[in-house]
This record gives structure tokens, sequence and C-alpha cells, in this order.
């Protein structure tokens, strides 16, 4: 009895040890929560990695570790003892979240396709638990806007083809009618993988030739995302039209040429043509030829041999401005056979009717260069700006009094910059009209690069990302191999029709039409204009020597 009593109590002490560690274990453990599809994060920009606890615990005493697969030991971020270590995080990483409610997601910063792929986020309570999941990351890079064109198959069908490049990942591709409904039903797509992994779509539609609603083609990703790009036509009427104008081009072409030819052989016969008269000569239809004729001939007898030159210059200028002239000169008969002195007349003539052309040509061929009345205009509105040293990267240094910059020690690899390569300047923008220019080099294509514009107060100030519009920029870049560009996404688009003599850049910004425009100063003529400047925030004047040489940049005072 005593022994059945004392195996009851071992079990029950054996019962309880056991199960108070589990129920220690299912009060204080948890498990990583993520999302179960890949998040996507735009080319330059930042993106939070979700992660967090489930239940929610307070983990402000826990151990956080974000590293990449087969990197442990090279952390991204490593939190411990309830601080970040300085020393194991990368500088684009932080924590987004907020601990105390179990929230441990990562801000990544400055995005770019190598940081594409898995993340894993793992949180311990030290020596009791811990858990790690997996996030994706898939960076989304919006390619070009489509570009709609049309052929003729025949048999009444146009081939209608939608192209656009560079997207990331795969987009969608809807083609719709004017009432908006979707003709994905008829339309064959396609996906190429181009380089550097950005995939290429094209997409057919058949439609009849006497169609003649738009057809449009969008291209994008999620329904939500508001980056879908679009292009509209109309087949039928775009066809016909071009066909139209080519027929009328033709016709006038012809027509000129033929109105041209018939000139010449009329002017060539003397039919057609202008003879200078002088105004005091009056010409009788009524005359006979021979008497027209006749006071000419007498003009070219030589003079007397006692007659001065200058008389005869004289009296035969006299002659060719009056009748009476003309008896006068018939009245002095020469005395001697001298060839008729021709040169004379027809100097006399010349220069009379050169003097007249000029007379009558000077104000259309001596002309001065016109200025622009917007010119004229948008110079009112100049104001005065100052590059701020605070927000002016270490490497750079500023001179004379704020308006002029430039890199002392150039970046050899200066697309391995992290951070920003750009000054504001300390005066803000946020209405009305503003003109100032800018001297990015002495000498055309001295420099290696510069950058000119705008930042709203809310982009990025310490990091170095695309200087795109989606990122708070509107800017004018140059670089050598480049030439001047404008980055409205990701990838630059090149100005190919600037001017290589472009030594300053002037800047209008109008905030009450949103947009900034950039002009050649030395040609007066428009660079580019943006046209979708935010002013949800204060926009700042942005100024940039580059990094890759020490030529100086300066604002204009003048």
């Amino acid at each position: 009895m005593l022994a059945l009593a004392l195996s009851s109590a071992v079990m029950g002490m054996y019962w309880t040890w056991l199960l108070v560690p589990l129920g220690l274990c299912s009060s204080e453990s948890f498990s990583i929560v993520v999302p179960p599809v890949p998040v996507l994060g735009s080319l330059g920009g930042s993106i939070i990695l979700p992660c967090s606890l489930s239940p929610v615990l307070n983990a402000k005493s826990y151990e956080v570790l974000w590293y990449r697969p087969q990197k442990i030991h090279t952390p991204l971020l490593t939190y411990i003892n309830q601080a970040v270590q300085e020393n194991l995080r990368n500088v684009r990483a932080s924590l987004a979240g907020e601990l105390e409610k179990g929230n441990a997601s990562l801000r990544l910063e400055n995005i770019s396709l190598a940081d594409e792929g898995i993340y894993i986020c793992r949180v311990e309570k030290t020596d009791e638990w811990y858990d790690e999941a997996n996030v994706t990351l898939q960076v989304k890079i919006q390619g070009s806007a489509p570009v709609l064109s049309v052929v003729d198959v025949g048999e009444g069908q146009l081939n209608v083809s939608c192209h656009s490049h560079g997207w990331s990942p795969e987009p969608s591709l809807i083609w719709r009618g004017r009432d908006g409904q979707s003709l994905k039903h008829l339309s064959k797509n396609k996906f190429i993988k181009g380089s550097g992994g950005l995939v290429n779509v094209s997409s057919w539609l058949l439609v009849s030739s006497s169609v003649s609603e738009w057809l449009s083609c969008s291209v994008g990703f999620a329904d939500s995302d508001p980056g879908w790009k679009e292009c509209r036509m109309l087949p039928h009427t775009c066809t016909d039209v071009w066909k139209g104008a080519f027929i009328t081009t033709l016709s006038l072409l012809l027509l000129c040429i033929i109105a041209v030819g018939v000139y010449c052989v009329l002017h060539q016969k003397g039919l057609i043509g202008f003879k200078r008269k002088s105004p005091d000569y009056k010409y009788d239809k009524n005359e006979s030829s021979s008497e027209v004729t006749q006071p000419l001939m007498q003009q070219n007898k030589p003079p007397a041999e006692d007659t001065p030159l200058q008389s005869v210059l004289t009296e035969t200028e006299s002659q060719i401005s009056s009748p009476v002239g003309n008896s006068k000169l018939k009245e002095k008969t020469p005395h001697s056979v001298v060839p008729p002195p021709v040169t004379v007349l027809i100097d006399v003539v010349d220069h009379g009717s050169a003097a007249v052309d000029q007379q009558e040509r000077s104000p259309q061929t001596v002309q001065q260069p016109q200025t622009p009345t917007e010119w004229d205009e948008m110079k009112k509105f100049k104001v005065k700006i100052t590059i701020d040293p605070e927000e002016t990267p270490q490497f750079f240094r500023v001179s004379h009094e704020g308006k002029g910059v430039n890199c002392p020690k150039p970046r050899e690899n200066h697309e391995d910059e992290k951070l920003k390569i750009f000054c504001l300047c300390k005066e803000t923008f946020s209405s009305g009209k503003h003109y100032w220019k800018v001297n990015v080099c002495r000498t055309p294509k001295e420099k290696l690069s510069w950058f000119v514009g705008v930042a709203s107060a809310e982009a990025e100030r310490l990091h170095r990302i695309p200087l795109t519009p989606q990122n708070g920029f509107w800017v004018l870049c140059y670089e050598k191999e480049r030439g001047v560009y404008i980055r409205d996404s990701p990838i630059p688009s090149p100005l190919s029709d600037v001017s290589d003599k472009l030594t300053t850049v002037g800047v209008f910004l109008d905030c009450d039409q949103h947009t900034v425009s950039f002009y050649d100063v030395h040609k007066k003529s428009l660079i580019y204009t943006f046209t979708n400047v935010n002013l949800k925030t204060s926009l700042y004047p942005l100024i940039s020597p580059g990094i890759r040489d020490n030529k100086r940049v300066h604002i204009c005072v003048d």
C-alpha cells in the first residue's frame, strides 16, 4: 500500500515538472508572420519588408537579425541589447516598426536591381525561443510608354501592334475600345526578357479597316497601381489621314515644280521680268520701235574731242532721265570715229540701279536678332538664390559667397557613390513664377557632369537615388558620354537636339502652371519642360557640379 502511494507521488511530480516547462513555452513562444507574396519596390525608392510576431509581444528586449541567405555573418541589420549595432548595419537599412508592438519590419532605401531576392527575418528571445521567415523583394521598374503602329494586311483587316520595353517584373497589357470594354480575347501577347533581366512586351490585335473608334493599349502592374502607361489611336482615321496628306503633299510638290519650270522658260524668252526705268521717263505705247531705240543708239556715240568727260557723263545721265536730254545729245555730233563707249553707259546705269536696290532691300537684308517677348517676360521674374552649406555634401566646396560649388577631389568610380551628389539652395518656392541662371561650364564640353533643377522638400537628402519626378526631383542632367538628358523614369532620356555649345542654363519655375523649363541662355531657346511638378510642398533650387571633375559651376548674378 505504501509502495503504491509512493509510486503515485512520484508520477505526480513527474507530470508536474513536465507540464510546467510546456506551459512556460506556450506562454512565451511566438511565430514570425511575413507576406506570402513578393513585396514590390520601385527602383531607386524605399521599401518596407514586413515582419511581425504572433501573438503580439513586446520584442524590445529580444534580438532581431535581418540577413540574406548564406550571409548570416554579414547581416544587413543587427538589433541586440536594445540597440542597433552600427558596425554591423547597412547604411540603407533601418528598423521600420515598433518593437514594443511586436513589429520588426525592415526599411530598405535606394533600391537597386541587386537588392532583388530573399531576405530572412530572425527574432530570438535569448536562450529560450526564436523563429525566422523569408520575405521576397521584387524590384519594380516601369518601362517605356507603349507605342502603337498599324499595318494593312488586306481583306479589310488592320494589324494594330503595341510595343513597350524595360519592365520588371512582367507587366500586364490590356487593350480597350472607346467604351472601355476589354479586347483581350482578340489580342496575342508576347513577353521577352531583354538585357539586364528587364521584360519587353508586344501585343497584336486584328481589327476591321472600317473601324472609326479609338483603341487604347495600357501597360502596367496591378490594377491598383497608379503607374499605368497608355497610348490611344484611331486606326482607320490615322491611315486615311496619312494617305490624304501624302497625296496632297505630292500634288502640291508637282504643281510647284511645273510652275517653276514655266517661269524659267518665260523668263529666258523675255516674256516676263522687270526692267527698271527712270520715274521721269514716260513710255508711249504708240511709239514705233525705231523711235524708241534711236535715242539709245545715239547715246553710244563718242563725245567731241574737246568735250570734258564729266560733262559727257552729266549729259548722259540727263538724257536717261528726260526726253529733252535726247535732243540735246543729238546736236553734239562727233567729229571722229571712236568705238562707242558702251561701258560708260552701262556703268552709269548699273551703279544707279545698284543704289536703288540697296535702298529698297536694306530693311529686309540687314536685320538684328529679335528677342522673343516671352524671353523678356520670363526675365522679369529673376530671383537671387544662394547655395545652402547645410544642404551641401562634405566632399563639395562652396565658394564665391554661396554662388559657386565644385568637387575638389573627383571620384573615378562615381557610380559607386552612395551619398547624394547635389546641393540645395536656401530659397524655397511654392507659388508664383521664378527665374535664375546657372553657368555649368566656362567653355563647351569642359565638364564631365553637372545637374540643374528643383527638388521637393520631401525628396531624399542623404542617400543617392535617381533624380526622377517620382522621387521628388525635376532635373536637367549632363554626362559626357550621354550628353544632356532628363530622367522622367529610372531610364535616362537623352535630348539629342541640344546644342554642343551649351554653357549657361536658364531655369524658369512656374508654380501656378506646375511646370519647370530649362533654356539655353545664349541661344534663347527652350531645352525641355517638365509639366508634372508636384507642389504639395515647397521646392528648392538644385545645383550640382557632379563628382567626376573639379570644375566649378556657379549661379549667375547679372
